[in-house]
């Protein structure tokens, strides 16, 4: 095989992967949250027969917005011990340039095009953001990505000039199931 090959071979690999990745369906399974300013923000998660909607009312104009996620998977053992992710990113450079932080942008990216009430951009406005999570689906998560549950954990601040003020801890347990 010529070293041309390989690299067609290679390619051929990483397309069909892209095109054949599956349909993950999202069940939220327990959560929990506390409001830190109900003043800034209200929060509340609805339930209905099929799933949950979360219901963000950012009760303040011009606010800027950074998030803290704590992704861990689910071990043999039904802990929560394989960390995945936790980190702090500015929500406003996210909305601004997805690249600045793939990962959370990605997340991003698949709650927009479920959540036409998202914001898109900083600072935030006051507005009502309800996030359906009944038969939210999507196809954007590579194969390889672990089908137990996931145990996520969102701190959401408020800044201005470095200073960050608390304004909500949500934790939730979630599976993702093939489609």
């Amino acid at each position: 095989m010529l070293p041309n090959q390989f690299g067609l071979i290679a390619m051929f690999h990483v397309v069909v992967g892209i095109i054949a990745w599956p349909t993950l369906r999202l069940k939220v399974q327990k959560y929990s949250y506390h409001i830190f300013q109900s003043d800034v923000i209200d929060f509340n998660i609805t339930e209905i027969e099929d799933g949950q909607t979360l219901f963000y009312d950012f009760k303040k104009d011009n606010l800027m917005l950074s998030i803290n996620n704590n992704i861990r998977f689910e071990d043999g053992n039904k802990e929560f011990s394989i960390e995945f992710m936790n980190k702090t990113s500015d929500v406003c450079k996210i909305f601004s340039n997805r690249r600045h932080d793939p990962i959370v942008g990605l997340f991003f990216e698949i709650l927009q095009e479920k959540t036409p009430t998202l914001p898109k951009k900083c600072p935030i406005k006051k507005q009502i953001v309800s996030v359906p999570l009944q038969n939210f689906e999507t196809n954007k998560l590579p194969p390889i990505w672990p089908r137990t549950s996931i145990l996520f954990e969102m701190r959401l601040y408020s800044y201005t000039k470095k200073i960050f003020k608390p304004l909500l801890n949500l934790t939730m347990i979630v599976n993702l199931q093939k489609k």
